[in-house]
Formats: C-alpha cells, structure tokens, sequence
C-alpha cells in the first residue's frame, strides 16, 4: 500500500477506503499498513470530545459495511463482497446447519441462534439474556460466531443525555448474517470453491501488503 494517501479523517473517508482496501481491520496486526489505526489521522483516533471510529461503526454499516470480529476475535471493517468470500472460507461452503452437523458450532453459538427466534436484531445484552449465558460465556461464543461469519454487527445503540444527545460506547446490535444480508448475499458466498475463495483473498492482500506477508495474512485468512 502507498502510505502517502491522504489520512482518514471522516465517516466519508473511513467507508471510502474500505471500499478501496476491501478489507481494514481496525487495529494493528503485525502485517504493516493493514489497519485503520495506521492510516487515520491522529486528531480523530479516540480523541476526547470529537467523533472517530468509535462513533462511526454504526453509520460506517448503515453505508453498506460489514462491521464484524474477523481476525484475532478483533473488529474489522469489510466490503459485503470480500465478507462473502471470507464467509465461505471459514464456514468451509456450509451454513449454520451444515457447521452444526459437522461439528463445527459450540453449544454456546448454537444458543445465540435459537435466541434470535422471531427477531431480526437483538442487542448485546438482549441475547445474552435470551441466550441464558454468563457474561463471559456469552462474550466467547459471540466473538467465536463473529470470527465464523455467522453474526455480525446490524448497528450500535447509544445512551441519550437530557438534551438527546448520544455519548458513551455504543451497545452492539446483532444480527444473524444469512437473515440480514439476505439470499442474495447466500447465493454470491457459494459462487466459488473454499480454496477459490481462499486463493482470491491471499492473492488480493498480497497485492496490497506484499508477498512477504502471506503467511501472516493466510493465518488471518484461515
């Protein structure tokens, strides 16, 4: 990657650069420019009293992003193209039944799914109660559906102060991937092969990140 290019500055330039990327995690990883975190400018990265990142994740989605817990069990920005490629990888071409028939879905991922019955999104604390799991029994299996494109982010709820104004960290709302993104997205994931998909994501993170990488990024890949 050229790391001359102008910083991300705005909501703008964050869905803007997605797009062009493909894929941004948001933090640093080890592989050298494949982070948002390195190429934002640094009046916005988490700085008191001025929105970034943090803020907007939920507008970043509402852009067309996928926002999710891809690598590392930490956040990614991603395109719903690139998603779907990576979907197929981890899932190895199945769904959610095919993953629990192989063996392949903790008990505490297949509670998080009989949660969403009858709703589209449920916020963090919602389907860790619907779910009936402990706060960090609950945190573990919604990173590990995250990183088996199972679930994703749908928004984030904010707390309102006297005057409606939104502060604080923001609730994550989930949302089974396969009912949010719709058919449509199903149909384009199983488009390819598991080592196709595989190849096309190597091959285009290389291009940006340099061959020298790859085994970092197949790692991340799976």
């Amino acid at each position: 990657m050229d790391d001359r290019r102008a910083p991300v500055k705005c909501l703008d330039d964050l869905v803007a650069y997605t797009r062009e990327v493909g894929i941004l995690p948001f933090f640093r990883n080890g592989v050298p420019g494949f982070s948002l975190e390195e190429h934002i400018a640094p009046e916005v990265w988490f700085a008191r009293g001025v929105d970034g990142p943090w803020e907007w994740k939920g507008p970043a989605i509402r852009a067309g992003l996928v926002y999710a817990k891809l690598f590392g069990g930490r956040a990614v920005f991603i395109t719903p193209e690139w998603y779907g490629e990576l979907a197929n990888v981890r899932r190895n071409g199945g769904d959610f039944d095919t993953m629990t028939d192989e063996g392949m879905i903790t008990r505490g991922e297949a509670r998080l799914r009989e949660a969403f019955a009858g709703e589209k999104t449920l916020s963090s604390r919602e389907l860790r109660a619907r779910a009936g799991l402990s706060k960090s029994a609950a945190e573990t299996a919604v990173t590990r559906i995250q990183m088996d494109c199972l679930m994703l982010a749908a928004d984030f709820d904010y707390d309102r102060d006297a005057a409606g104004r939104t502060y604080g960290w923001g609730v994550a709302r989930y949302a089974l991937t396969d009912v949010y993104l719709g058919e449509k997205f199903v149909d384009a994931m199983q488009e390819h092969t598991v080592e196709a998909s595989r190849g096309m994501l190597l091959s285009h993170l290389t291009g940006l990140y340099g061959e020298a990488h790859m085994n970092a990024l197949r790692r991340m890949i799976g």
